[in-house]
């Protein structure tokens, strides 16, 4: 058996409370005493699902990389309206399929040419290097009389 006291912890305070104290609370100056050495770029994460307002992210924008990280954490703290609406958990991000060879490398619209035109999508199939999710038949092409 093991002691509760010896299970290593992840995190020395839990991030959920200060995304909450952040994105609801009105009195500032608790929020402000929450923060306390918690990562910035985790923070920006949840802002980016539950934040809209530009002025904010004008703001974050500005002082990111320019200034010292006090004027950051003034920022987010001081610069969020708060809401009683529900905080939102950012969503992970899909994995990207992969492109075929004989689409370039700086095509940005093949996946809508691949599924409307008949004719590329066979020269995929006939290829070889079908992505994940396409049919590996032929499919019929019209052709003109």
């Amino acid at each position: 058996m093991v002691d509760d006291n010896l299970k290593g912890k992840v995190m020395t305070m839990p991030f959920s409370p200060l995304v909450r104290a952040l994105l609801n609370w009105a009195n500032r100056d608790r929020v402000k005493e929450l923060y306390k050495d918690q990562p910035t770029q985790l923070l920006l994460w949840f802002l980016k699902e539950n934040v809209d307002d530009i002025d904010v992210w004008r703001r974050i924008s500005k002082v990111l990389y320019t200034l010292p990280e006090e004027y950051m954490k003034a920022s987010l703290i001081y610069g969020i309206k708060p809401s009683r609406a529900r905080v939102k958990w950012p969503k992970k991000k899909g994995k990207s399929k992969e492109r075929p060879e004989i689409f370039r490398s700086t095509d940005q619209h093949w996946e809508v040419i691949l599924e409307n035109s008949i004719s590329v999508a066979n020269k995929v199939r006939d290829s070889g290097d079908v992505p994940k999710g396409m049919k590996r038949t032929k499919e019929k092409a019209l052709s003109w009389l």
